[in-house]
């Protein structure tokens, strides 16, 4: 009987232990599961939904701020350095076109004069012609140009030059000579020779002499070769 006592008492004290281990464990399981979800779900969920994703939408809403800013700069740098290649470009091109247009315009005034001498010099060349191929001839010499008794000129203008000088004392030597000497036959030849030679030289300064000045020169010659080859008086 006792026996049996004693191993009742056994078995219930193995099956309380049991028990006792059973609740122990399903505690510690449960601990377990309830640590195990709260780090391994609850933690994670609550960083990817709570706490977590405020940060990080802040910290990436600092990071597209900095980087937007850093391509406006990007793009202003890009802008100004576009303008002040354009402002430069324009600057010269605008320099160059000052210069084309100014040479244009002193080669344009350079041919201009140049046409106004070639008229003047054709003007002059056929009054000239016509002076010179009148039905009648140039006229003699007046008083007042060639003095009869004496033989002294009175030069024109444009003769009294000094590049006329050695040429003026022959002439007056010549026709003061004629009006002291009755036959001269070289008069009219060397006569000829010297106002050949004066209307080259004039008509090698037509642009630097006055037209009116030009003409009465030219005139003045050929009057002078008329008085030559004719009679004293």
């Amino acid at each position: 009987m006792k026996n049996r006592i004693h191993l009742s008492v056994v078995i219930l004290a193995v099956v309380v232990v049991g028990s006792i281990s059973s609740g122990s464990d399903a505690r510690w399981y449960g601990g377990g599961r309830g640590v195990g979800v709260g780090m391994g779900m609850g933690m994670p969920m609550g960083m990817g939904g709570g706490v977590g994703t405020a940060f990080s939408a802040a910290e990436n809403a600092r990071a597209e701020t900095i980087r937007a800013q850093g391509e406006f700069n990007v793009m202003n740098t890009a802008a100004m350095s576009n303008y002040e290649d354009a402002r430069s470009k324009y600057i010269d091109n605008q320099e160059k076109w000052t210069q084309v247009y100014a040479e244009k315009q002193r080669a344009l005034a350079t041919q201009k004069a140049a046409n106004r001498e070639t008229a003047l010099a054709t003007r002059e060349r056929a009054k000239e012609f016509t002076a010179s191929h009148t039905p009648s001839g140039p006229p003699r010499l007046a008083s007042s140009q060639l003095d009869p008794t004496s033989g002294r000129i009175q030069w024109p203008t444009a003769l009294s030059a000094v590049a006329f000088e050695g040429q003026r004392k022959s002439l007056d030597a010549l026709f003061e000579l004629r009006a002291h000497s009755s036959t001269n036959p070289d008069l009219g030849s060397k006569v000829d020779k010297i106002s050949s030679d004066m209307k080259d030289s004039l008509r090698k300064q037509i642009r630097d002499i006055p037209a009116r000045d030009y003409l009465e020169a030219r005139r003045f010659l050929d009057s002078l070769v008329v008085e030559a080859h004719s009679a004293v008086g």
